[in-house]
């Protein structure tokens, strides 16, 4: 509400803390116009709202499918974030070690997916629509839905985050398309499921008499 004085003032109330009731106060007109202008820089453009650290599961399902192309389980595989993942790809329900560096490559990915510009409710229906669920540690399940839709321009993906706190957004392609990796590439196919950094020993036994032990 405008107020009388000075030119353009508003009124304003502050509520909360320890106060009993709202104390009202006069804005002047650059300050309401510096609060008005920053709120949109305020806002989050993170579409998954959780760190990798607090990844449980994570699925990804291709368009037109009903089942996950594959799902990763963080487990006990070792000790590093993005190592402690095995995967599972269906309908097969073994599972096995998922590769340390090309997790650490998608985490990356996923961090770095941010909107380039956010799309006013209601959420668009989406075309040659796929799925990421992001289950965390603690907390609610995200689930989001990339696909194609008019509100988004040539060269950006439509990007609906179903849920928690629904949204939608338009994003980069190519960031966007680098999420959808094929299971085959996230297999740790290595002999020993473990980085260089992470080995501290090693023993050889090349003949029974004859053993090499390196350590750092």
């Amino acid at each position: 509400q405008r107020a009388p004085s000075p030119q353009d003032a508003s009124y304003a109330s502050i509520e909360g803390g320890d106060r009993p009731a709202p104390i009202y106060c006069v804005l002047t007109k650059q300050l309401v116009s510096a609060l008005k202008s920053r709120a949109a820089e305020l806002q989050s453009r993170e579409i998954i709202p959780y760190r990798a650290t607090a990844f449980s599961t994570l699925s990804w399902t291709e368009p037109g499918a009903t089942t996950p192309s594959w799902r990763l389980y963080r487990g006990d595989w070792g000790e590093q974030p993005s190592g402690t993942f095995a995967i599972e790809i269906p309908p097969s329900t073994t599972k096995v070690r998922a590769s340390q560096s090309t997790l650490d490559s998608l985490f990356l990915t996923l961090a770095d997916l941010e909107a380039e510009r956010f799309l006013k409710l209601p959420l668009p229906q989406l075309t040659d629509e796929a799925t990421l669920r992001v289950q965390p540690n603690h907390g609610a399940l995200a689930e989001i839905g990339l696909g194609q839709s008019d509100r988004c321009a040539q060269g950006l993906i439509t990007v609906v985050r179903y849920q928690p706190n629904p949204l939608a957004f338009c994003v980069s392609d190519v960031r966007a398309t680098a999420i959808g990796l094929p299971a085959s590439k996230l297999i740790d196919r290595a002999a020993i499921g473990a980085s260089r950094t992470d080995i501290i020993e090693i023993k050889s036994t090349i003949l029974p008499e004859r053993v090499i032990e390196v350590a750092r």
